[in-house]
């Protein structure tokens, strides 16, 4: 009698473990199976060749090549509470009137360009700020029109390259003369024969 009370536990007991496994099995192959809305964490960047320095003989820079980078925010994505928060940091690392920045802001719902003319070493400074800002907060997810959750913070790309001439134009003749052209959305600068 004890034996078989003892076994009838045993097979419950077995029965119920079995029955654990199995939910916990289709609650992992549910939860792989179906799909989700993440916002993407994946990011990818790529570099363009730049023109190279023209030197003299004696050591003068004649002419130099400057990468040019563009900031770009979704207004959607700043958080209403911490909107002057991001106009005023942004205003300091760029150098750019906090004014033409809420004109900016306001303007249009969406992807705005902040800025085309940020030096390499701004743009640095504004990568870092962008991290802190998403750090701190200052960008909210908000859902679009397919039910997906969108999160862009603060964009800094590359958008083109200009040609600086420390003596002018004395010296075009010589070097020959820039013609900008765009390609693909960036900004290249071509020499024309002088």
């Amino acid at each position: 009698m004890i034996n078989t009370n003892r076994s009838k536990k045993v097979i419950t007991l077995f029965l119920l473990i079995i029955l654990g496994f199995m939910i916990f099995l289709s609650v992992m192959f549910y939860t792989a199976v179906r799909e989700r809305h993440l916002p993407s964490k994946y990011t990818s960047e790529s570099t363009k060749a730049q023109r190279g320095n023209i030197i003299s003989q004696d050591g003068f820079h004649i002419a130099t090549t400057q990468k040019l980078y563009k900031a770009t925010v979704n207004t959607r994505n700043i958080d209403p509470n911490k909107k002057e928060l991001f106009v005023q940091l942004f205003s300091i690392y760029s150098g750019v009137e906090q004014k033409s920045i809420r004109q900016k802001l306001a303007s249009r719902q969406g992807t705005v360009v902040l800025s085309y003319l940020i030096n390499p070493k701004n743009a640095q400074y504004l990568k870092t700020l962008a991290f802190e800002l998403r750090r701190l907060k200052v960008f909210v997810e908000y859902e679009n029109a397919q039910g997906r959750t969108i999160l862009h913070g603060l964009n800094i790309i590359e958008s083109g390259e200009t040609r600086e001439y420390p003596y002018g134009k004395v010296l075009t003749p010589l070097i020959g003369y820039p013609r900008k052209m765009e390609v693909e959305g960036y900004t290249r600068i071509h020499g024309i024969k002088g």
